[in-house]
């Protein structure tokens, strides 16, 4: 079977600027020849008749790649709306790339996501495929660092924003969630602090509730594919937090089973005890949750250990905390007490965790 031909989809609203720059870098990009393949471009200008200069823009865009759609949308969807009607189209094109406007992208950036789909779209686990990767973790702003496993991707139950890819069945799979649970549950204490602190018109975090009830996760890259400019726009935080350097050179990706890969994530953006063991074996007799950055409640340790960087009364092991990834620390067993792992009651709750006072930007 062919490699399947995702069609791009650009949601466009009220920044004519960064659409042309975003437009000017997917041009430049390598694709199939046009012999092999056609490759779709969508452009949904959200509130069209109130932005005529991003329309303008999407008109007078030349693409000699495929076919190109402008769809005007009539009323004013908003972040979350619109986000949901483009991920609809996956149901016309088989398969899409998703780019917001604030996005740039490596020259790479199709084929990988076509040798990814190809790869990944038979498991049932996957729900989709990012083409961003992250440096700094959402969970706090700290420095994130995957560990490496000897493949070009990890694994996290985190949905992607910044530049993803999916198929119809994975869409279909989360709509199908979504009507059933049209309102985040706040009240849920599995879910991560930072998640509830999202907005409402937020479509990623009825996505991650989503992956966490499912058991299914999104792959990243190892070299980022496409990187966030930290424009002004309605979910924006800080501007150039999340830019990430972009693939420039041709590779050979390596692609990693998900069920035979030691680099798994939570939404915590903390490695599970599962990778972490394959890593080392010296803690892998311990039930226990990893929380090296100091983030999770008592009500989320559902074990009876944990690994953690906060304070604790009493501990049944001890780590330093000089290596990067953090859980090297404990691969390494490097000697310090920085990192203990304890008893989940044992864990002080009341103090600011060790890797704050260490890592935190």
């Amino acid at each position: 079977m062919p490699p399947p031909v995702p069609a791009i989809v650009v949601p466009a609203y009220n920044r004519p600027a960064c659409l042309q720059r975003l437009l000017q870098a997917v041009a430049v990009a390598h694709y199939p020849h046009r012999n092999e393949a056609e490759v779709t471009l969508v452009i949904s200008i959200d509130h069209a008749a109130q932005n005529e200069s991003v329309v303008q823009i999407a008109q007078n865009f030349i693409w000699p790649f495929g076919a190109k759609t402008i769809i005007q949308q009539a009323q004013h969807l908003g972040l979350k709306q619109h986000i949901l009607a483009c991920g609809r189209l996956t149901q016309q094109f088989g398969s899409i790339i998703l780019l917001e406007d604030d996005l740039l992208v490596s020259p790479w950036f199709y084929r990988y996501a076509q040798q990814a789909l190809e790869f990944y779209e038979p498991d049932e686990q996957i729900a989709g495929i990012s083409l961003y990767h992250y440096e700094i973790a959402e969970n706090g702003f700290y420095p994130f660092l995957p560990v490496d496993d000897g493949s070009d991707v990890y694994f996290m139950q985190i949905a992607s924003s910044w530049g993803q890819t999916w198929t119809a069945r994975q869409w279909h799979g989360f709509e199908q969630w979504l009507n059933q649970n049209p309102v985040f549950d706040s009240q849920n204490n599995q879910y991560p602090d930072y998640l509830k602190q999202w907005s409402e018109h937020s479509w990623k975090k009825m996505f991650i509730a989503y992956l966490l009830q499912s058991g299914k996760y999104f792959v990243f890259p190892r070299l980022s594919l496409t990187t966030n400019t930290g424009e002004l726009g309605t979910n924006t935080i800080t501007k150039g937090l999340f830019q990430v350097p972009l693939q420039q050179a041709q590779r050979m990706y390596r692609f990693v089973p998900f069920s035979e890969s030691k680099a798994v994530y939570d939404t915590f953006f903390e490695l599970l005890p599962k990778s972490l063991n394959q890593l080392t074996n010296v803690i892998e007799k311990y039930d226990y949750t990893v929380d090296l950055y100091g983030t999770k409640t008592l009500q989320q340790i559902t074990t009876p250990f944990v690994l953690t960087t906060r304070p604790v009364n009493h501990a049944v092991m001890y780590f330093g905390q000089e290596m990067v990834p953090n859980v090297l620390n404990i691969a390494c067993n490097i000697s310090g007490a920085a990192i203990k792992l304890s008893a989940a009651t044992d864990v002080v709750y009341r103090e600011t965790p060790a890797f704050t006072r260490y890592y935190r930007l």
